[in-house]
């Protein structure tokens, strides 16, 4: 997502600024942890069910609940820098167009 406005430069010109990236409410990643989490429960009330009843299976659902969660995790991490590059081929698209500078990098993204 790109969201920029124009405002007054200190030297009275016009400055580009804004910020890219992924929306806060981002419906994919809430649904995603939202299904991890089931999946690990379930795993768990599973593997619970079954050691309660004496079966010596219920062992493997309940020590691999967390499994789910570190593979959501794995792919939020590993999907960053390429949102990262991406963004970068935007800014620099934008830059192209308006005929503007670089961007600054600061904490949480880049400044135009």
């Amino acid at each position: 997502m790109l969201e920029v406005r124009l405002d007054p430069a200190a030297d009275g010109g016009t400055a580009l600024s804004g910020w890219v990236g992924v929306p806060a409410g981002a419906f994919q990643a809430t649904s995603f942890t939202v299904l991890g989490c089931l999946v690990s429960l379930g795993l768990l009330a599973a593997g619970v069910v079954q050691l309660a009843l004496g079966h010596i299976i219920g062992l493997v659902p309940t020590l691999t609940f967390p499994l789910p969660a570190v593979v959501f995790t794995g792919v939020f991490v590993s999907s960053r820098p390429a949102l990262e590059s991406e963004i970068a081929a935007l800014v620099d698209q934008v830059n192209e167009v308006l005929g503007t500078t670089g961007p600054s990098k600061h904490k949480g993204g880049f400044c135009l």
